[in-house]
């Protein structure tokens, strides 16, 4: 039995540390997340302590009376996911420092020109990245399908703030939302954390917005950006919820699915996933790995009934195009070529790892969709052109 090891003193200074970045290094619409001021910063440092303090609590009490085994295992799943999950968060500073740069270059360059200034306040009262949800877009001859842009677990719609303007700059029709939000979970109570429903009705969610997108701009199919758990969750709307037709490919909605560390096949959780299917002999049961968590972490184990579900037809729908893009130094999804996918009958799929384009790139999970290298295959994917340099040298914060 593997034990990952984390303790619960550097998992919290690691939050701490990192939501305090100075208040001249972020970037407009970053301060929500960065800790621009002290009350920020002090509500981040309250809401770490909360969770941490409410996580021990919940998974004590899921242990087996009189036996410690099951206390003991039940704190390396919060420490774990504490070490690889929950730093996105704070991540998100350093996405916002990244992001100053990385605009920067693009600005000298002409990649980044006038970007609409507008920002869409959502029904859930975020405000979505620049560039995105402008809903006045028309696409055009050269980029006729609008792009939908999908989170990852416990992330938001922000987790785009680099991409998205890209996107926008030249001249794709760009879209992003908000899913999956129970705050019945302790993560999911947290604010600014989405995507801890059920997958399942957070894909009907994702079929509704589409649905949306193709009425207001008149396209007949999109192309999807998918970060992490929104890799699963696009592939459930594809296969179930209307966004694919298998005996008429023709119909379907969308045409290209690019994922960043898609949970395509579940993740081990750095060797924990064996908890799921014998969460009871571990003295945890699934419901309190759920009510910890959020449901779609639970949904996401290797093995779980959601992934099985989701794989029994084949990992591909006819007519649909697929780009895979892992990184190596996940330690998320686990083994990161679980992000990988099979192609099916008139399927295309390209698997690509990142470190094949920059070897050292240390982009993380949490923070990839910020990486150069990432932002490059997207558009390659998508057939859009890339300026910049897609493997600048790395800088020590980006791996943190």
């Amino acid at each position: 039995m593997r034990v990952v090891t984390s303790s619960p003193g550097s998992a919290r200074s690691s939050w701490v540390s990192s939501s305090s970045a100075p208040a001249n290094r972020v970037r407009p619409g970053c301060a929500r997340w960065a800790g621009a001021t002290s009350s920020q910063q002090t509500f981040s440092r309250h809401s770490a302590d909360m969770f941490a303090q409410h996580s021990r609590r919940w998974f004590h009490e899921a242990a087996t009376p009189g036996d410690g085994t099951g206390f003991q295992v039940a704190e390396q799943i919060f420490f774990a996911g504490e070490r690889n999950r929950v730093s996105m968060r704070p991540g998100q500073t350093r996405r916002c420092r990244w992001g100053i740069s990385l605009t920067a270059a693009l600005a000298v360059t002409g990649m980044v020109t006038a970007v609409p200034a507008f920002a869409e306040v959502t029904e859930d009262g975020s405000v979505a990245p620049a560039g995105a949800n402008d809903w006045t877009c028309v696409p055009n001859a050269k980029r006729p399908e609008p792009v939908v842009l999908v989170h990852g677990t416990w992330g938001n719609q922000n987790s785009w703030d680099v991409l998205a303007p890209q996107l926008k700059a030249l001249g794709v029709c760009v879209y992003s939302l908000n899913y999956g939000h129970a705050p019945f979970s302790v993560r999911g109570a947290a604010p600014g954390v989405f995507g801890t429903a059920d997958i399942r009705s957070s894909a009907k969610e994702l079929a509704a917005f589409i649905e949306r997108v193709r009425g207001v701009t008149g396209a007949t199919k999109v192309d999807i950006v998918a970060h992490s758990q929104g890799a699963p969750l696009t592939r459930q709307y594809l296969r179930f919820e209307g966004g694919a037709y298998r005996a008429d490919p023709s119909r379907n909605k969308v045409d290209h699915l690019v994922t960043i560390a898609g949970t395509n096949h579940g993740t081990t959780a750095d060797g924990l996933g064996f908890l799921l299917p014998t969460g009871s002999a571990s003295g945890i049961s699934d419901g309190v790995i759920a009510r910890v968590l959020g449901t779609s972490a639970a949904q996401q184990l290797t093995g779980s009934e959601f992934i099985r579900t989701l794989n029994a037809g084949g990992d591909t729908e006819p007519g649909v195009h697929y780009t895979a893009i892992a990184t190596r130094v996940d330690h998320v999804v686990t083994p990161p070529e679980a992000t990988f996918l099979r192609a099916g009958r008139d399927a295309t799929v390209e698997n690509l790892w990142v470190q094949d384009l920059c070897p050292t790139d240390t982009f993380h999970h949490g923070i990839l969709p910020e990486s150069p290298a990432v932002a490059y295959l997207v558009h390659r994917a998508l057939g859009l052109p890339f300026a910049g340099d897609p493997c600048p040298e790395p800088s020590a914060e980006q791996s943190k």
